[in-house]
């Protein structure tokens, strides 16, 4: 049996207590770090929540970058100005998209057989799908019920 000489057993406390003592300085560090970064997130959030959906809104990515006041509101005042525009061109890009999928629903109904079109058409009239929007329903059944369908989809009809 090998007996360990008491320097030894010493020495080897002394290691573990320095395994320890550098886990804890490595864990304190990095809770350190954590709680920084977590404090910052949470201070962005709060960035957001007060900003809202404004007009002036100043996007976080600038926000986070630590905004003296004079310059935050040299940007509420950019995005008052910009925003609007960005808004118009939105609205505007709505408009035709749904312009868009309203032609492309319609001639997709074309390709229904007649006993669909029209199981379809009760659906979205007795409060379906967009029965909100007239102009939808309107503009979704124009080529059915002009019965205008293009000649290539009403393979499916019958």
């Amino acid at each position: 049996m090998i007996q360990r000489s008491l320097p030894g057993r010493t020495l080897t406390l002394l290691v573990l207590l320095a395994a320890f003592a550098a886990g804890s300085a490595a864990g304190a560090v990095s809770d350190r770090f954590y709680l920084l970064r977590y404090q910052r997130r949470a201070e962005l959030e709060g960035h957001r929540e007060q900003e809202g959906s404004g007009g002036d809104r100043i996007p976080t990515s600038l926000y986070a970058l630590g905004l003296e006041p004079g310059q935050e509101r040299r940007l509420h005042e950019i995005a008052e100005r910009w925003r609007p525009k960005a808004a118009a061109e939105i609205t505007e890009m709505r408009a035709a998209v749904a312009e868009l999928e309203n032609g492309m629903f319609a001639e997709m109904l074309c390709a229904l057989t007649a006993d669909q079109q029209r199981r379809y058409v009760a659906r979205i009239r007795e409060g379906g799908e967009n029965a909100r929007n007239p102009h939808v329903i309107e503009r979704r059944l124009r080529l059915v019920e002009s019965h205008q369908c293009p000649s290539d989809s009403t393979a499916a009809r019958r």
